[in-house]
């Protein structure tokens, strides 16, 4: 007790010595001149607000700022969308098109993720909207792909899918030759789509044999609600009989494609593509009931399977739709005797029909069809009214009737007329 008594006197009267500045030092903290600066007036403000507002300095370029934020395409962040749940968000997005599906994925993390999850993806086209044209055949590429229809669910939506845009398909080359393509991962992809009504796998050399093998006899266990095929040569020289009666709802065969015809180059050397056989199958999948048949066979057939196909013996009762390319019979229906007289022809056709009605005429040959297509009678363009004169006899219920070429023309050349010899 003694010694802090000791200590308390000598604090005093070293102040009372040294006057008010005793508490000050030398100390490099501490500037000699604030010893002598006045004191300044203290400033008390309502809030925090007012004191940064006070010491904040105006930002020099706010006006540029703020027209900046009004040319964002992509809206900020809005506290509202925090407020929708996502049932309401998915209700939302099915009347949202692909413009603004875009600005609202950019919103938040949790609004694309929406936006990603109920995408509805009716057709889908591979080449080249998802994939490129030299990469379909790659694994990697092809397997992320097939897991992008497995996240979310996607596929569960899909209704169309074609391996190759016909649109982007006519603007490339006709010497450009085709991808090839692993049937494995089509139709690991086809399974994942149980609404597949679509499948067009034209424009790509598909492999291997032994999957080619089965394509079309186990089609039916990955796209069981399949109503319209699209398929190659490739895979028609793999024909499996029976195929199309496990596809209940298969009413659209397409064989080959105008694409798939090599163009006509002027050359005397010029390649004429091999005439394809119909299988004894493919008549039989014709005379089938309650099918409504839509049949388009774009590469040129030999003589007999054509004869057999525009004159049977039995009528085709079911086809509502034929196109067919006459390449290299072009005089089929030229020089033959009619039944009717040319002049009496149009009236002929306008009595079959009326008294086929809208079932048609059970001795036609086609009492059903309404739209009839033949390529290739460019070489010949007399022997049209030939044609026209044959179907409309056989064909009492045809509306449309079409002409068409399937040779690809070269882009920024023109056709050169083949030079005649002596």
């Amino acid at each position: 007790m003694e010694s802090k008594r000791r200590a308390n006197r000598a604090v005093a009267a070293l102040t009372e010595a040294t006057g008010e500045y005793a508490f000050l030092s030398h100390s490099p903290l501490i500037h000699s001149a604030a010893r002598n600066a006045p004191m300044k007036g203290i400033t008390r403000y309502a809030s925090v607000d007012k004191l940064n507002e006070a010491y904040t300095k105006p930002y020099p370029f706010l006006k540029e700022l703020e027209m900046i934020e009004s040319l964002q395409v992509v809206p900020p962040p809005r506290d509202e969308a925090a407020l929708l749940g996502e049932e309401a968000w998915e209700c939302v997005i099915q009347y949202l098109d692909h413009q603004s599906l875009a600005q609202l994925s950019g919103c938040c993390r949790r609004l694309r993720t929406l936006v990603l999850k109920n995408e509805v993806l009716d057709s889908v086209h591979l080449v080249p909207y998802f994939v490129a044209h030299n990469t379909i055949n790659d694994e990697a590429v092809m397997q992320s792909f097939t897991e992008y229809f497995d996240t979310y669910s996607r596929g569960q939506r899909v209704k169309h899918i074609a391996c190759v845009n016909s649109t982007y398909d006519a603007t490339l080359p006709p010497v450009a030759s085709p991808p090839s393509g692993n049937l494995n991962w089509l139709l690991q992809m086809s399974g994942k789509c149980p609404l597949l009504s679509t499948l067009d796998v034209r424009g790509v050399r598909w492999g291997p044999s032994l999957l080619l093998k089965y394509f079309l006899s186990d089609l039916h266990l990955v796209a069981p609600k399949l109503q319209a095929l699209k398929i190659g040569p490739e895979i028609y020289d793999h024909w499996v009989d029976g195929w199309w009666s496990r596809q209940d709802d298969l009413q659209l065969f397409v064989l080959s494609s105008r694409r798939l015809q090599p163009a006509s180059s002027g050359s005397e050397e010029e390649t004429v593509p091999s005439a394809t056989v119909l299988r004894e199958d493919f008549f039989t999948m014709l005379g089938a009931p309650d099918r409504n048949w839509c049949v388009k066979v774009w590469c040129p057939l030999d003589e007999s399977s054509l004869k057999r196909l525009l004159t049977p013996t039995a009528p085709w009762a079911e086809l509502v739709e034929l196109t067919v390319n006459v390449e290299g019979h072009v005089d089929l229906f030229c020089g033959q005797p009619d039944p009717l007289a040319p002049e009496d022809a149009k009236k002929g056709a306008k009595v079959g029909k009326k008294a086929g009605g809208e079932n048609g005429d059970s001795s036609a040959a086609f009492p059903a069809l309404k739209s009839f297509t033949v390529a290739n009678l460019d070489s010949r363009p007399a022997a049209v009214a030939d044609w026209w004169r044959k179907l409309s006899l056989q064909a009492p219920n045809m509306a449309h009737f079409n002409v068409c070429n399937t040779p690809k023309t070269p882009v920024g050349t023109k056709g050169k007329s083949k030079s005649k010899k002596a």
